[in-house]
């Protein structure tokens, strides 16, 4: 049964041990199998790392349902309900069939992949079942034996996970084509932001808001709080926050309109200094200490980055980068796979991501989420990085404006503008720095650009012949819109 007292224990009560004792393979080369006990044997006694293109497909493992109802076998599964890892348990021994997408193979998983998985556990001196658990082993093993580290409460957790934004995506109603398009990209905004963070080595303070002067700038003590407030919204261009529609889109906020939210400080003061006024502070959660506790494992995967920049193993460890931080932003919750003779109410269908014959294809498969208060994870680190790359994109779209750059769009870590950055200073190869890419004959659709360069497109959520059609609009017609 969870615990449900609110206790929650230390964040970091274990620390792997550099060590290698599972030989990477791949299924297909694993022979035939007579039985899902022979295959359940093979892969649990060798200790192998296997991988497939997917541990549901029934065509490419003949055993699919019966290995993931097995009892001898544990499904790790996503929230959306992707198989992560197949745990196949025979004797004291395990083995796994792992999906190389989770490692960034794009077709079926061969050589390339076992080599590169390889390298990275030869690097980076441990195993894992996937690159954001590999990238929490590193963070573990720069911290000393006991860093007295405990995982939020139960309460603060609830507030941040419930008032999370995401990254900033700044999309206009336009279309609109410019002969030249200038774009700024962070570089690696998440290992930048983490080098400073709320100290996780103490618990927040909470406070609550009072009558006198005092109580009204408590917040001001901290290095770092997160509040509830009302604030007015005031002031023309580009705003500091952004609010959410009725259908949970972001948008821009609207002169005059009432905002009543929880904010981290830092957000806070960007809204000050934009002329917002602030009417209210109901309550909030105070860090006195910033933290350089996660510079040492962004030092250590920089380095690695670096060195392999032009591989494919830099694609993996990027993933790496912003996978610890999404890793402490996950829900409190372990997720079963149920299969659909056994589903009850609130378990959630499985649906696949492609369609045949112009339906989804549904799948025998459900997930089942149960709360865990000891899954959660730093909760308030991972929120502080993304208001952090937020508020970093904010305040350089900011400056162009105030300089007279016209800004077209910003997806998360990059801005577009029609004519080079006004901040030269900003732009270099370094974590935090900005790099240049010049786009010409560009096509702008809301915060998709579409250049007539396919290489140079950037269409968040458009994949495959999606992405390919979108390009085909504006590009294989002689009509201008």
């Amino acid at each position: 049964m969870p615990d449900r007292t609110g206790h929650v224990s230390l964040w970091h009560p274990w620390q792997d041990k550099p060590r290698r004792y599972h030989p990477l393979r791949l299924y297909n080369e694993l022979g035939s199998f007579e039985s899902v006990g022979s295959l359940i044997e093979t892969v649990a006694t060798n200790q192998y790392y296997t991988f497939v293109s997917d541990v549901m497909d029934s065509e490419e493992i003949s055993f699919s349902e019966e290995l993931l109802t097995h009892e001898k076998c544990k499904p790790f599964i996503s929230k959306t309900g992707s198989v992560i890892a197949l745990k196949l348990r025979h004797g004291k021994k395990s083995g796994y069939l792992l999906p190389g997408s989770i490692w960034g193979e794009k077709h079926a998983p061969g050589e390339k992949l076992l080599k590169n998985v390889h390298t990275l556990f030869s690097l980076f001196g441990y195993e894992a079942l996937t690159p954001a658990s590999l990238s929490e082993k590193v963070l573990r093993s720069t911290l000393p034996d006991y860093a007295g580290i405990s995982r939020p409460s139960d309460m603060l957790r609830r507030i941040l996970l419930a008032n999370s934004y995401g990254g900033r995506i700044d999309r206009k109603e336009l279309r609109e084509f410019y002969p030249v398009v200038y774009e700024y990209d962070m570089n690696k905004a998440y290992l930048h932001m983490s080098r400073l963070v709320p100290s996780p080595f103490s618990a927040p303070i909470g406070f609550y808001h009072g009558n006198n002067t005092r109580d009204r700038t408590r917040w001001c003590d901290f290095a770092a709080s997160f509040l509830h407030v009302v604030l007015v919204v005031h002031g023309q261009g580009i705003h500091p926050i952004q609010v959410k529609d009725a259908n949970g889109d972001v948008q821009q906020p609207e002169e005059g309109e009432v905002i009543d939210r929880w904010l981290w400080s830092k957000e806070l003061e960007d809204c000050l200094e934009k002329g917002y006024t602030l009417l209210h502070i109901y309550e909030g959660y105070g860090w006195y200490e910033m933290s350089s506790f996660m510079q040492e494992w962004s030092d250590i995967l920089w380095e690695r980055y670096t060195e392999y920049k032009d591989h494919p193993i830099a694609e993996i460890i990027k993933t790496m980068m912003v996978g610890l931080p999404g890793r402490f932003l996950k829900s409190p919750e372990s997720y079963t796979l149920i299969h659909e003779r056994d589903v009850q109410k609130n378990d959630m269908p499985i649906i696949l991501k492609y369609w045949q014959e112009g339906k989804q294809i549904t799948t025998p498969w459900f997930v089942r989420a149960e709360y865990d208060l000891q899954s959660a994870q730093l909760t308030p680190i991972g929120s502080y990085i993304v208001m952090a790359c937020r508020q970093a994109l904010y305040r350089a779209q900011l400056e162009e404006q105030r300089r007279g750059n016209k800004l077209i769009r910003s997806y998360i870590d990059c801005y577009s503008v029609v004519l080079p950055t006004t901040q030269p200073d900003n732009i270099g190869v370094e974590r935090g720095q900005w790099k240049e890419q010049i786009i010409e004959n560009v096509f702008v659709e809301e915060n998709r650009v579409i250049p007539a360069k396919y290489e140079d497109m950037k269409a968040p959520g458009y994949t495959g012949k999606e992405r390919q059609k979108l390009h085909e609009r504006y590009h294989t017609s002689t009509e201008q819109i």
